[in-house]
C-alpha cells in the first residue's frame, strides 16, 4: 500500500492477490488520499469474498456460502470441506434465506440461541446437571440470571 504524488494530485497503488490496483485520488490533500486508498482495498476485499458491498445488498446467506464452498473446493482437504458442509447443516436452514447485508448480530445470537435450546432438548442429552449448566449459561447470556447468584 502507498500512496503517491504524481504532479498535482495523489494515487493510490497496491497489490492484492497478485493483481495490481493503481489510479488517482483526484485529489491533493495527502490524509484523504489514505483514506480513499483504504477505502478502495476493503472494497477489493468485500468484493473477493463475497461480503456484502454496497453493489451485492441483495445476496442472500446460501449464495454467498456457496461461492464461498467452490473457492475452498481445490484448496482444502475432503475431509475440512466435509466437515464445513456437517456445520453448516446446523446454520444454513436458520440464515439462508437472509440477506447477507441484513445479517446482524442479534440474528447470530438468535441463531446461537437456537441451537443451544435444540441441543438440551436432544434426547441423547441425558445428563441432567450438563443440561441444567447449559440452560443457567443461556439465561446469563440473555441477561435473564446474574453471573454471581
Amino acid at each position: 500500500m502507498s500512496i503517491v504524488k504524481n504532479g498535482k494530485y495523489y494515487f493510490y497503488d497496491f497489490v492484492h492477490e497478485g493483481k495490481r490496483y493503481r489510479k488517482s485520488c483526484r485529489t491533493a490533500d495527502k490524509k484523504l488520499a489514505e483514506q480513499i486508498e483504504i477505502s478502495v482495498k476493503n472494497d477489493v476485499i468485500k468484493n473477493n469474498y463475497s461480503l456484502p458491498t454496497a453493489r451485492n445488498k441483495n445476496l442472500l446467506f446460501k449464495t454467498a456460502w456457496e461461492n464461498y464452498m467452490k473457492s475452498i473446493a481445490g484448496s482444502n482437504t475432503k475431509k475440512t470441506i466435509e466437515r464445513k458442509i456437517v456445520a453448516s447443516l446446523h446454520f444454513l436452514p436458520f440464515l439462508e434465506n437472509k440477506k447477507l447485508y441484513d445479517i446482524s448480530t442479534l440474528d447470530i445470537k438468535n441463531y446461537q440461541t437456537e441451537r443451544k435450546l435444540e441441543i438440551l432438548n436432544d434426547p441423547k442429552n441425558g445428563g441432567k446437571k450438563e443440561s441444567e449448566i447449559n440452560f443457567r449459561s443461556i439465561n446469563i447470556e440473555e441477561g435473564c440470571l446474574s453471573a454471581n447468584p
